[in-house]
């Protein structure tokens, strides 16, 4: 179960409410949507920009750590196309190192905030 509970990184902190609603806090910039957790899925569907953007992970909980699992193939769009919007080279290397893999996952481990 999700729901009014706050978990963090060292550069990332996400708010879930029990109303379906989140904020995340993304290095000093807040993003706020809605959310749904598909228990028999283990996804969990995060939508922000007033409804315009959707991002759906899988997602593992344990001993009080959410993991965030990202498919590969869609994280490799976001980061090729955040290296083509900032022309770094080491964004480029990792979108080149991505397209070795299918069906991967990528992710990030977030702890309970206490």
């Amino acid at each position: 179960k999700i729901g009014a509970e706050r978990y963090q990184t060292v550069s990332m902190l996400l708010h879930f409410n029990e109303d379906k609603t989140y904020t995340a806090n993304l290095g000093g910039r807040t993003i706020q949507g809605t959310y749904k957790f598909d228990v028999e899925k283990k996804t969990l569907q995060m939508t922000y920009l007033a409804g315009l953007a959707t991002s759906t992970t899988r997602v593992a909980m344990k001993n009080g750590k959410l993991s965030l699992l990202y498919e590969s193939t869609k994280l490799m769009k976001l980061v090729k196309g955040i290296a083509a919007l900032s022309n770094r080279q080491s964004l480029k290397a990792a979108g080149k190192l991505l397209d070795q893999y299918q069906g991967m996952y990528i992710g990030m481990q977030l702890e309970k905030d206490k």
